[in-house]
């Protein structure tokens, strides 16, 4: 699998396509017991913020392994043991309880592709994903970034902060978070690394030595196999043993046995094992309707067919307007 880094330092992300991204951790807000007026003006304000993006900004949300030992850290922090032995046991035993389960939090990220400063600075971005591809092939290291262009880059991070600031808490992304995410792609399913590990690790990020940007090597991320549509279970690879049954069976064969339309999930083959992931597409949502609203303009009877198909088409009538406007 390809590596999509080249440079991280502090949030800011180098990419193999030459854009930079600017990558942001925001803070979750508990909204199930909060009334009307408060989800209201969260949806306002993330709605204004999601206006002021440009580019193609990416929202990512991951669930974050959480170890056990984390949850009775919390559970005895700021307490005093001595005076509250009880609680000690409290804790203790909760640690026994959670120690063989899995549990997840929820967490949210922003990336925000961010303007090159100067036209150099944009042909540079192209040139050096033209030598990334080349790179790769003969093992070499990525191109360098100079100091004035992390610095302009550092600069419109803060401002696009700044901007952002009316909407949902955000904080920069840890450099050791952003390889976390990419190691949490990778090892779905399996014994993933902590994020709690990754929040107060220094390492990950790269410095300015002798007015360039160096930055560790990020090649074993991307010591992966990658199978789309899975691998029969058969050995022999037969088409008849991948469970792949009906009319579309003859479609896209594979000389291996396996099929992107067969077997709809990823198979993922790292050091941490063998991971099978599933992918799904979320639909748009569609159109509210206020059903009392349509009642209240129309007048019918129920024992009068023909009033079913105009309230039918008055309906659609209505959509045709909502989309329109």
């Amino acid at each position: 699998m390809r590596v999509p880094i080249r440079h991280i330092v502090d949030n800011l992300v180098w990419s193999t396509t030459g854009t930079v991204w600017a990558v942001f951790r925001v803070t979750p807000v508990s909204n199930r017991y909060a009334p009307a007026r408060a989800r209201a003006e969260l949806t306002s304000r993330l709605t204004s913020m999601v206006r002021q993006l440009e580019g193609a900004p990416r929202w990512y949300g991951l669930a974050a392994q959480i170890d056990a030992g984390e949850i009775g850290t919390h559970m005895i922090e700021g307490i005093d043991l001595e005076r509250h032995p009880a609680w000690e046991e409290i804790a203790d035993a909760c640690f026994d309880l959670m120690a063989d389960q899995e549990m997840f939090r929820r967490t949210h990220w922003l990336a925000v592709p961010l303007k090159a400063p100067t036209r150099q600075a944009a042909w540079a971005g192209q040139l050096a994903a033209t030598w990334t591809e080349v790179a790769d092939l003969l093992g070499m290291a990525p191109a360098q970034v100079s100091e004035r262009e992390v610095a302009a880059y550092r600069q419109q991070a803060r401002h696009l902060a700044a901007t952002l600031a009316s909407g949902p808490a955000l904080r920069p992304a840890r450099p050791a978070e952003i390889v976390w995410m990419c190691r949490h792609a990778i090892c779905r399913g399996l014994d993933e690394p902590l994020l709690l590990e990754a929040e107060k690790a220094p390492t990950g990020g790269g410095r300015i030595v002798g007015g360039t940007l160096r930055s560790p090597s990020y090649l074993d991320l991307g010591q992966v196999r990658l199978t789309e549509g899975g691998r029969p279970p058969a050995a022999g690879g037969d088409a008849s043993n991948s469970g792949w049954k009906g009319r579309g069976a003859r479609g896209l064969p594979r000389a291996d046995g396996t099929s992107p339309i067969a077997r709809r999930w990823l198979q993922a083959e790292s050091e941490a094992g063998t991971s099978y992931q599933a992918h799904f597409v979320v639909a748009k949502e569609g159109v509210t309707l206020n059903g009392v609203g349509l009642l209240r303009r129309v007048s019918f009877q129920a024992d009068n067919p023909r009033d079913g198909l105009t309230l039918a088409r008055y309906i659609d009538v209505h959509l045709a307007e909502t989309r329109r406007s």
